[in-house]
């Protein structure tokens, strides 16, 4: 490739070498020019040999593969390191497990020829049935998420990245990382665009329990997301639109009712109140419906129902050791 490229495509990856190379595939077959755009793909610390993988796939892809490596620090810390080292004036963030539409890149380009334009978030669809990615939502609300993120170089540097406090060295959770990075470019007054023809496709998100555990120990992160930017948490975070309603942060108080009316139903029981108990227990149990739609939406399977159940007790524990680590109780209502 000669010439500086137009744009950067930065990919952080962990022990993930098909899907990854699957992702490079997409790229290779972009409709903008090999020569307007390279991609670097951040290593964050892989033992599953992605670095021969990347390799043996590279030569025949089209657009230039730069190939970094750091010891293990959370995806935001790869996606620094791969823009400190892209020559693109744009930063096209995506991750290791998506399928790239073949218009991706061109169809961003359009919305940056406004010179007023910092960044653009892209449509996200979920899996064969191309749902949108985020459940419940209208109006394209920005979520900033970094599988179809792009930013101008100059305004990621200008407000600094993404902060490492959002990875936990010790669990390898993280979270919130992308919502943070998102909120300091509006605080700067940046102008941030939902584009809905800019599109990747994400596979399934949750394949077993332990991935419903895991996402549910993520909120860890929250009690730090609020204490930096509360206002901004209070109105973008998870705001759900139902027949025309607007409902927010339903995860978080689905698992609160859930909870309650368990207490509420054992409670009932032990004083004799069986009409409490009843009416108590059909509560956590609708609320307990909507998570589990909420996790597996098309196909349940019972053999999750064990980790379901104590999922919402798996939530709180997280958000309140978050909340003690963080000094910060405002994400508890």
């Amino acid at each position: 490739m000669t010439g500086t490229p137009l744009f950067s495509v930065i990919i952080p990856t962990f022990n993930r070498k098909e899907t990854l190379v699957e992702c490079l595939c997409s790229l290779g077959l972009q409709s903008l020019d090999a020569g307007r755009f390279e991609v670097i793909v951040v290593d964050d610390g892989s033992t599953d040999g992605t670095e021969a993988a990347v390799r043996a796939a590279s030569g025949g892809l089209g657009p230039r593969i730069t190939f970094l490596r750091q010891a293990q620090q959370g995806p935001g810390s790869a996606r620094n390191l791969g823009a400190r080292s892209a020559a693109g004036s744009i930063l096209a963030f995506t991750e290791d497990d998506v399928r790239i539409d073949a218009r991706w890149l061109e169809r961003a380009e359009g919305y940056f020829a406004d010179g007023s334009v910092s960044a653009v978030e892209g449509r996200t669809l979920l899996g064969e049935a191309s749902d949108d990615l985020r459940l419940l939502e209208t109006g394209r609300q920005l979520g900033f998420v970094p599988c179809n993120w792009f930013v101008r170089a100059v305004e990621f540097l200008s407000v600094g990245g993404y902060r490492p406090e959002y990875f936990d060295a010790a669990t390898k959770l993280y979270f919130r990382e992308d919502a943070d990075f998102g909120f300091r470019l509006l605080e700067s007054g940046k102008r941030v665009l939902f584009a809905d023809d800019v599109l990747v496709t994400h596979p399934a998100l949750y394949r077993s329990g332990s991935d419903f555990l895991r996402h549910a120990r993520r909120y860890y992160f929250d009690a730090l997301l609020y204490r930096e930017h509360p206002q901004l948490y209070r109105s973008m975070i998870e705001v759900k639109r139902l027949a025309g309603v607007t409902i927010r942060r339903p995860f978080h108080y689905l698992c609160a009712v859930y909870i309650a009316g368990l207490g509420a139903c054992c409670a009932g029981g032990i004083l004799g109140s069986f009409g409490v108990a009843g009416t108590s227990l059909a509560v956590a149990a609708a609320s307990f419906a909507a998570l589990w739609y909420r996790y597996e939406r098309r196909t349940p399977h019972l053999s999750n129902l064990p980790v379901l159940l104590r999922l919402p007790f798996v939530y709180f524990g997280a958000l309140l050791r978050g909340c003690a680590r963080f000094g910060s109780f405002g994400a508890l209502w």
